[in-house]
């Protein structure tokens, strides 16, 4: 019965795992289609496409000190 319990526990875990990591991509992709891509030069568009990248949610999220 604990194995089946575990086994549950993992699938919830699993589902809101990827409920999160849709929610930040939705995020990400609406920040992207946001940009005034014809108002900004390439650089101001790179860092602000780095911001993006590197929000709540990224792999490797920014340093807060940087």
């Amino acid at each position: 019965m604990a194995e089946q319990a575990k086994a549950q526990y993992d699938v919830l875990f699993l589902c809101t795992d990827n409920v999160t990591a849709m929610r930040y991509r939705r995020n990400r992709i609406a920040a992207f289609a946001s940009l005034p891509a014809t108002t900004l030069d390439r650089s101001s568009l790179s860092v602000r496409m780095n911001e993006i990248g590197h929000g709540e949610g990224a792999i490797t999220p920014r340093n807060s000190a940087a």
